[in-house]
């Protein structure tokens, strides 16, 4: 005769619940188990991961680390060109904190100051800039002057920047103060007035019209140094450090401090 078999002791759970209950967590723990292992079998095929001393590194993909900054092209004497307008106050600004670099390493470098414009049509009175046909012109006059009298260019900008741009929309003004600061300085206009007014200042304005595309300098201002955007402080000594990291064999003007030391706001045009 068979005997019947006694309740499992727990509140109400009987032998044949607790061997159930058993069964299922031993099955969940080997499920878990094999997903484990099948990701890390993933992990070490993917494409993505390096294993080094049992992690994973990432090596591509959105989460991969961000690319090194590029190398800074260096040369014996490095191309430097500041991109501008010459009616953007940004532009000006920098301008006048560039003018200390350039009295300590003109001579050592190749410092251009470029122009951004539009040239549709093969006439200046087509040429356009972001303050009008005015501004394109006085482009191609600042253009004709470092051609034609390299020497007294910078100091034009300065005087020019001072004086006439706060009245560059006063036609009178404007005109005026140009023939006064040009005489003060000695400028031979009548060479210059021929290339501002002829196809050679033209040529130079398409010229730079064409390297800013080319550079994907479109903001005023925009300085590039042996073609590398410089992004930093906009001081003379940052300016100055930052043209001298691109020498091959720094002068030794790099050693000195700018005696002024103008800071350009931020901003651009």
């Amino acid at each position: 005769m068979k005997k019947n078999r006694q309740p499992y002791s727990g509140a109400g759970i009987t032998e044949n619940d607790s061997i159930v209950g058993r069964g299922m967590i031993a099955g969940i723990a080997f499920i878990i188990i094999v997903v484990f292992i099948l990701a890390v079998v993933q992990l070490e095929k993917s494409g993505d991961c390096d294993r080094k001393g049992g992690s994973c590194v990432q090596t591509s993909g959105r989460f991969a680390p961000p690319a090194t900054a590029p190398a800074v092209i260096k040369s014996d004497r490095p191309l430097t060109e500041l991109y501008v307008m010459s009616f953007c106050p940004y532009g000006i600004y920098v301008e006048n904190a560039f003018r200390p670099v350039v009295d300590l390493l003109g001579n050592s470098t190749d410092i251009q100051v470029r122009y951004i414009a539009t040239v549709p049509g093969n006439t200046i009175d087509t040429a356009q800039s972001l303050h009008g046909n005015v501004e394109a012109i006085e482009d191609v006059r600042q253009l004709c002057i470092a051609k034609h009298d390299p020497e007294k260019f910078w100091k034009y900008l300065a005087a020019f920047n001072t004086q006439c741009y706060p009245v560059w929309n006063n036609p009178a003004a404007f005109s005026a103060c140009q023939k006064n600061i040009t005489a003060a300085l000695g400028i031979q206009m009548p060479v210059v007035d021929q290339c501002t007014s002829g196809s050679e200042g033209l040529g130079l304005l398409k010229a730079d019209e064409a390297r800013s595309i080319s550079s994907g300098a479109q903001s005023s201002p925009s300085l590039l140094i042996n073609g590398q955007k410089y992004s930093g402080p906009r001081t003379s000594e940052a300016f100055k450090q930052a043209v001298c990291s691109h020498f091959e064999s720094p002068p030794s003007q790099c050693d000195t401090v700018p005696s002024s030391q103008p800071t350009a706001a931020s901003g651009s045009c």
